[in-house]
């Protein structure tokens, strides 16, 4: 099938809203080489067509894309793009195209470890920054106007988990009060409760809402926060952003929030999003609507589960559903207690997916297809122009598999300050496993003065290994690996003493992202054939390789 095969269902939905394809959507998050914070960072465009080809053979027929608001625009007042990365995502697109692969985006992720943005507070700018707002319409003006055109391109959607306000409150109380004033919270009680209501819901005499803080997090006042929420992404950023971008739709929050040992906070106003999207986009893991005490559990509990999910949206909203997160498998760090699917029941599990998700979905897309590994160093792979590294006597080059990579000439270095925040953010007395390929200039060579060395916050050295391979390296590269303990503000440096010597993708990491089908060293997982199974059932409605 080739591009112009791309077959979208135009009955009673205008080009002006997401566009629902004629076939299930098969999906998966593109990362290329790299992991969702560091994606654009790490892309090698000319290596695409490699993944895509891949990506093609498992059975998908469409790619989500990360845009992130705090990479493609680094400056709000004045507005300053990154360039870079709009020639990347059209370059992006136009592979995808070629491919017949559909193309969705995820218009406004909230990280990029790459470009250095002056957007302090990330999408957060859109509440403090006086220009926050305007940037981020003309932002996806922009995006809009770049993509519109393109036959393979759905739509996107934005995310409750981009906007993420309960953020907030985990803050001290001052702090909540003033943020309480910056995102509009106590301006929206106001035009709703008096204050003698707001004193009841919080417990707590107030002598002006200028003194209403957010909420912290397990009281009862959260509920009307999350209302407050709902609010704000539904009536303000959807409304606003939709009319700029307007094949867009939203994933809304299926988890309710715990008020008491009794109660909840459900947004399930949210599920029916707007009169102007016809798609819905949720997410599903094994920890919905369970236990959460660490325990695995059997498929059929799973499953029904699912279905109720699914049945509970339907509710809300005649939307299609789209089931953009399909993490049947889920080690997401902080929610190691939540709860999983027994191994051995993975693909009765699919197979009983198959047919939910063929019969309540338009399709689904997985987070990622590989196992990723949340890589803390920046332009490890030397992609990008970023100052990421101080430098001396090196050279980028590309080598004949298409990689960029460094050439770090005799008595010369790489350096880099860690910088770590978030997901990333080091576990305490656990070393990061790093690696980095490596081989000599000319080949067959040897590797014998090369050295990693780590500089504490005080630029002392505090550690120093030389890494040596008494073998001949001819075109090949060498993975080395190395097991290291950072921290933020510590300094990586690569020495050379020796020969010329190329160096390329630099991980260090703690954690490896288990959702895929194949793991990090390429090799397919035991339910790989069954999910690819499952694909064929949802795309050709033939239940006859279902297991029994």
């Amino acid at each position: 099938m080739d591009a112009e095969n791309i077959d979208i269902k135009r009955q009673n939905i205008g080009t002006e809203q997401f566009l629902i394809p004629e076939r299930k959507i098969i999906a998966t998050h593109f990362f290329g080489d790299g992991c969702s914070i560091d994606f654009w960072s790490c892309l090698n465009i000319d290596r695409a067509d490699i993944l895509l080809d891949e990506i093609k053979t498992i059975g998908f027929n469409t790619i989500i894309i990360l845009i992130p608001w705090t990479g493609f625009q680094i400056d709000v007042e004045p507005i300053v793009y990154y360039d870079e990365y709009f020639e990347l995502l059209e370059q992006l697109l136009e592979k995808a195209f070629n491919k017949n692969l559909q193309v969705i985006f995820r218009v406004g992720y909230a990280y990029d470890h790459g470009v250095a943005s002056r957007l302090r507070k990330g999408n957060l700018d859109l509440f403090f920054h006086p220009a926050g707002m305007s940037a981020w319409r003309e932002y996806l003006r922009k995006l809009w106007s770049l993509t519109k055109g393109y036959k393979n391109f759905l739509g996107g959607f934005i995310t409750w988990e981009d906007f993420f306000l309960l953020e907030f409150t985990h803050h001290p109380l001052e702090q909540r009060v003033k943020y309480a004033h910056g995102i509009g919270y106590q301006a929206y009680l106001r035009g709703r409760l008096t204050l003698k209501e707001v004193s009841d819901i919080y417990q707590k005499h107030f002598n002006s809402f200028d003194e209403v803080p957010i909420p912290s997090l397990g009281t009862y006042s959260l509920k009307i926060f999350c209302e407050f929420w709902d609010s704000f992404l539904v009536d303000y950023l959807y409304k606003e952003s939709v009319s700029l971008f307007p094949r867009l739709s939203m994933e809304v929050r299926v988890d309710a929030e715990r008020i008491s040992e009794n109660e909840y906070a459900s947004h399930d106003k949210t599920f029916d999003i707007n009169e102007k999207s016809p798609v819905t986009f949720i997410y599903y893991s094994p920890a919905w609507g369970a236990r959460n005490d660490g325990s695995a559990e059997l498929s059929d509990s799973l499953l029904e589960r699912m279905r109720y999910l699914l049945a509970k949206v339907r509710e809300s909203t005649d939307n299609h559903i789209f089931v953009d997160q399909f993490n049947f498998v889920d080690n997401t760090p902080l929610f190691e207690k939540n709860t999983t699917i027994k191994a051995e029941e993975i693909p009765e599990f699919l197979n009983g997916s198959a047919r939910i998700l063929k019969e309540s979905t338009i399709g689904y897309g997985l987070w990622t297809f590989k196992d990723v590994r949340i890589n803390v160093i920046r332009n490890g792979s030397f992609e990008r122009a970023y100052p990421a590294w101080s430098t001396e006597g090196v050279e980028i080059r590309t080598c004949s598999d298409l990689r960029r990579a460094a050439l770090i000439s005799r008595n010369c270095f790489l350096r880099q300050e860690i910088r770590l925040a978030g997901e990333e953010s080091p576990k305490k007395g656990k070393c990061f496993k790093f690696e980095m390929k490596v081989r000599p200039l000319k080949q067959p060579g040897y590797l014998k003065d090369l050295s990693i060395v780590l500089l504490d916050r005080e630029k002392k050295e505090i550690y120093q290994k030389k890494m040596l391979c008494s073998e001949d390296i001819t075109t090949d590269w060498v993975v080395i690996r190395e097991e290291l303990f950072m921290d933020n503000g510590y300094t990586l440096s690569i020495h050379n003493d020796g020969d010329p010597v190329l160096i390329t993708s630099i991980y260090a990491y703690q954690r490896v992202q288990e959702n895929g089908i194949i793991d990090c060293e390429g090799n397919k997982k035991s339910f790989y054939e069954t999910f690819l199974n499952m694909n064929k059932i949802i795309l050709n409605n033939d239940e006859s390789c279902l297991g029994n």
